[in-house]
């Protein structure tokens, strides 16, 4: 019988209150937070992106430039060839300058 008296008060002390209204921006303020993060995101990997390319654009140079200056050096075999060659066409100059 206590339970029942406890359950009505609370019953009868509900009486009289409205409902809670929601904010009518609400639903425009969490769509827009949502899109500012996609947005931002977005934004980040975009940056992460530009610094992998420019990292791999480094390391391809790096590799072409050390294919261009090992292929270009002639080996001692070559090198004394050509003096003996130069030598031998009298090519050899010594300048004072």
């Amino acid at each position: 019988m206590e339970k029942e008296n406890w359950i009505d008060e609370v019953i009868q002390s509900t009486k009289g209150m409205k409902p809670v209204e929601a904010n009518p921006f609400l639903f425009e303020k969490i769509a827009s937070k949502i899109e500012q993060r996609k947005d931002q995101s977005l934004l980040e990997n975009s940056f992460s992106k530009g610094w992998v390319v420019v990292a791999v654009l480094l390391v391809v140079v790096n590799i072409v430039s050390y294919t261009y200056i090992t292929k270009d050096k002639p080996s001692p075999q070559n090198e004394m060839a050509y003096a003996a060659l130069s030598k031998e066409m009298g090519l050899t100059s010594i300048s004072n300058y």
